[in-house]
């Protein structure tokens, strides 16, 4: 169990890791059988373990519907996910997601995925955003099937389902607050596809400024840095429009500035450097003045197309589940309470019934762990389970009277289940395909673009020193462990322990994860 937890063989084989840490069950029923006299030390801890268990199977057993899905000129996948609407900050810029498409494929049916968001809880338009970057199985198995169904619709071939539009949803997970609020300066550093949080954030401060929400001790300059190894990489950047957000961040004295680093050297043709304005320039002719072969490779590169689903305009919209674990802190209370009192009540009343009435030599562990066994599920699916299937349905009650999302306000097509799993397809239409090959190739992010250069962190670093005076200064990376422990060191190098004055600055180093 522990060699499949290495993230080489976890990488590889996700199947069997899968598999063989499920193998916890059998391990659980083994110790209780031959190891009962511990019982006492460890029912809470199991107990809460089975209702944390309970709850994911309720939030996850809803099947999402995808509102789209984009697959970018670099590869990576948007997906776009609804909100309930009376739920929608009920998760953190920071949060992550498990994922599950269960029609993807047999052996894939059962696979959770860990990810990041890239949008804001305070969105208006009510979805959930995530991009992923095809780089195991089950996401590149993901992106095949959407390429293909947009060829299909490219050549007009009888549509197939090739998965169904539902998706399992579960969390979120991760961070609880929004600490990066309270830094007045934010250095953001991201490394490929490990912006997406970094995006979440960007998009956060802005929702915040737009609605007048900051004052003079938050965010007022946001530093962003982000490496990728090839100029179509930049298209994750560009997902997330700021002028879409708050069009006058910059008269709200938020102030942005975006260093975009191109470490790749193929994308020079030989040059030692070169710097672009990202507002201005098309960041696409980075790449005109490469040699035949290269301008050949970029032919074979996926041209970005928006997929969405057929349906009908008045079917409803399957929201992401809100009874999780996750959820209203009351009802999760009230959830563990009734689910623990059970199990103490039954198990009080198998001792004086069932134990104490049997005078021939009762089996100690066998028997008795038979009973635990039964006050565990009488607790907790017949008490607990209760307790959740009223809240499920005064949230189902409570959502009905609720206004729909607003899904048209990004022009993004809706989705919702069908009648049956047959007419559930994506389709990808001509119009959908002319506005990506059309759309605007300039950043929408003012800064530079630096071509064939890798960032110096020692350098970077002393202008931010330079910059500011006396402030809180948040660091937060996203990245490779090396980029990590790069600007971990220079946070310590640059922030003063001894002889510090009201003039020194304070680098606040915090690490993000992106993935599982």
């Amino acid at each position: 169990m522990w060699s499949t937890s290495l993230s080489y063989f976890r990488r590889r084989w996700y199947e069997m890791f899968f598999g063989i840490h499920h193998l916890y069950i059998v391990f659980l029923l083994f110790w209780m059988y031959h190891a009962f006299w511990t019982i006492h030390f460890f029912i809470l801890p199991i107990l809460l373990f089975v209702i944390d268990r309970l709850l994911r199977m309720v939030q996850s057993r809803r099947s999402v519907d995808v509102l789209s899905a984009k697959v970018l000129k670099s590869g990576a996948i948007q997906l776009h996910f609804p909100i309930d609407p009376q739920a929608n900050q009920a998760y953190h810029a920071l949060s992550s997601w498990y994922l599950r498409f269960p029609s993807l494929s047999r052996s894939m049916k059962l696979q959770w995925h860990f990810f990041s968001v890239t949008s804001a809880p305070s969105d208006e338009t009510m979805q959930l955003s995530i991009i992923i970057k095809p780089l195991g199985k089950w996401t590149c198995a993901l992106q095949r099937r959407l390429l293909l169904a947009a060829e299909e619709a490219r050549s007009n071939q009888p549509r197939k389902c090739p998965f169904s539009f539902k998706a399992g949803v579960e969390g979120p997970y991760g961070d609880e607050t929004d600490f990066y609020i309270r830094y007045s300066t934010i250095v953001l550093i991201g490394g490929g596809i490990g912006v997406t949080p970094l995006l979440a954030i960007l998009s956060d401060v802005l929702h915040r400024t737009r609605a007048t929400q900051m004052n003079a001790s938050q965010t007022r300059s946001i530093h962003l840095y982000h490496c990728i190894r090839k100029v179509e990489e930049l298209c994750v950047l560009n997902s997330v429009n700021p002028n879409d957000i708050c069009p006058e961040y910059e008269k709200q004295g938020l102030r942005i500035c975006v260093s975009v680093y191109v470490t790749n050297s193929s994308s020079t043709n030989g040059c030692k450097y070169r710097e672009i304005d990202l507002k201005t320039a098309n960041y696409l002719s980075a790449k005109d003045d490469r040699n035949e072969t290269e301008q050949n490779e970029d032919e074979n590169c996926i041209s970005a197309v928006t997929i969405h689903a057929n349906r009908s305009v008045n079917s409803p919209v399957e929201t992401i589940s809100t009874v999780g674990p996750k959820g209203k802190s009351s009802w999760v209370a009230i959830t563990m309470l009734s689910s623990i009192a059970g199990f103490y009540i039954s198990w009080g009343l198998s001792n004086v019934y069932i134990v104490k009435n049997i005078r021939n030599n009762f089996p100690t562990n066998y028997n008795r762990a038979h009973i635990v066994i039964g006050c565990i599920i009488f607790g907790t699916f017949l008490l607990g389970g209760p307790v959740v299937m009223l809240w499920w349905l005064m949230r189902k009650r409570h959502s009905a009277g609720s206004p729909s999302p607003n899904l048209r306000k990004v022009n993004i097509a809706t989705a919702s289940p069908l009648e049956t799993q047959a007419q559930e397809y994506y389709c990808a239409t001509e119009t959908d395909i002319d506005q990506e090959s059309s759309e605007q190739q300039c950043s929408p992010w003012n800064g530079k673009l630096h071509i064939g250069d890798r960032p110096v962190w020692s350098d970077i670093f002393d202008s931010l020193e330079k910059e500011y005076n006396g402030q809180n200064i948040g660091v937060l990376v996203s990245g490779s462990e090396s980029m990590q422990a790069d600007v971990a060191s220079e946070c310590q190098k640059h922030t003063k322990v001894l002889g510090a004055s009201s003039l020194s600055n304070v680098f606040h180093y915090h690490s993000v994860s992106f993935e599982l």
